[in-house]
């Protein structure tokens, strides 16, 4: 196993490997100069962690006149990580190497009801879960495999490895990743939510790279948030920090699977937004590309609501637009108490509507305090769908560093 193999480095050695891994590519000169130790014993080394196959040696920094320096960095082959994705539309599990990148993944979609998705959906229990899990490590051989990386939709207990609230998803309350997962695979499970997971993956190798004070806000079929604080995850009191998606927007407004009424996920996430056009559409007297598409069918699919609201569509424009003023308003709040320099936008809603991000912060930036907003940024992910996935990953592997 890994921790083996690095139970026969010393501390210097560790900081040196360390090092490579945070700077993701690096020159030998300037890790003598990270670390402060000497060049030899940088050297030496380098050459035991290239001979041992933890790093490699590929690019060479841009020359400015002598020979190029090469680079190193983690080597991505060393290991792998299987990665779990779990949201309400569907499930992701993939191979993600040491550096981040995803090898290979499967979609599961959720289980629908006459074309629509019935919340809490169904899609994989944790039985399995689990035989997929372990299949995955049969392939690969569990000497390969560092261990398990879950993101999930719902409020987990990282201190404890229990997913103690998931109402959007069938059969995962109050499941103990450890008794449950990594006892019976053989390998180390780490889990978190889904938000968070984004928000790890976005700090480290996306949108938000490198940005210490950030919040990342996942709009799917639920919202929730990960909040970094001086480059750490804020995880709160009782590890519920950024539920965003259930603070209450409309104090008379729907009842939410939390129990509560008139919550944000309940009129921003993506299904919402579809079952808004089906319910405003027969009663609509406007020009509108969306019935023509439609063609008496009730509820549209969201590439379909796209589709109208680029030609003009007067009411998928509306719910857009209502949809851009209630997050904006959500972010405003965010930033008013918690003053990020950076908000990252991703999940399902902002993958089909990107035009999104620019009006919640026109949004933000009009309700927000002005001193709250004056260096605040507001970014789509970079990384896309497979970003909470990697996120998930990154969490087994930043154990390791």
């Amino acid at each position: 196993m890994f921790d083996a193999i690095l139970s026969s480095y010393s501390g210097t050695q560790i900081s040196i490997l360390q090092q490579i891994y945070r700077n993701h590519k690096i020159t030998r000169a300037e890790l003598t100069k990270a670390t402060g130790f000497q060049l030899l014993t940088v050297t030496k080394t380098v050459s035991r962690l290239l001979a041992d196959g933890l790093i490699v040696e590929r690019d060479h920094q841009q020359s400015t006149g002598g020979r190029k320096a090469a680079l190193l960095s983690i080597n991505p082959d060393f290991r792998y990580t299987l990665a779990v994705d779990l949201g309400a539309t569907c499930a992701r599990i993939g191979v993600v190497g040491m550096d981040g990148s995803v090898l290979d993944f499967e979609i599961i979609p959720s289980k629908t009801r006459d074309g629509k998705m019935v919340l809490p959906a169904q899609h994989l229990s944790v039985q399995e879960l689990r035989e997929k899990l372990a299949a995955e490590i049969e392939k690969y051989g569990r000497e390969k495999i560092l261990g398990v990386g879950i993101g999930i939709s719902g409020v987990v207990h990282t201190s404890t490895g229990q997913i103690i609230f998931c109402p959007n998803i069938a059969g995962w309350n109050d499941v103990d990743v450890e008794k449950e997962l990594a006892e019976p695979l053989g390998v180390p499970v780490f889990a978190d939510t889904a938000a968070r997971c984004m928000a790890l993956a976005e700090y480290k190798l996306g949108a938000g790279k490198g940005v210490e004070n950030q919040v990342c806000i996942s709009i799917g079929a639920s919202v929730a948030a990960g909040i970094l604080i001086g480059g750490k995850i804020y995880r709160g009191a009782d590890e519920a920090a950024g539920e965003i998606g259930h603070t209450t927007v409309r104090t008379d407004g729907k009842r939410c699977t939390c129990g509560n009424n008139g919550c944000l996920e309940l009129y921003v996430t993506l299904p919402m937004l579809t079952g808004k056009a089906e319910e405003l559409l027969p009663g609509f007297g406007g020009f509108s590309p969306l019935r023509t598409a439609l063609q008496g069918r009730g509820r549209p699919t969201p590439e379909e609501l796209r589709a109208a609201a680029a030609k003009g569509d007067k009411l998928a424009l509306r719910i857009l637009s209502d949809c851009a003023e209630t997050i904006g308003t959500a972010v405003s709040y965010l930033t008013n108490i918690l003053n990020p320099t950076l908000i990252v936008l991703g999940g399902a809603t902002i993958e089909q509507f990107p035009e999104l991000v620019d009006d919640v912060a026109r949004i933000a930036a009009r309700r927000g305090f002005t001193v709250t907003q004056q260096h605040l940024a507001v970014r789509p992910y970079a990384l896309g769908t497979t970003s909470a996935m990697v996120g998930a990953a990154l969490q087994v592997i930043d154990s390791l560093f």
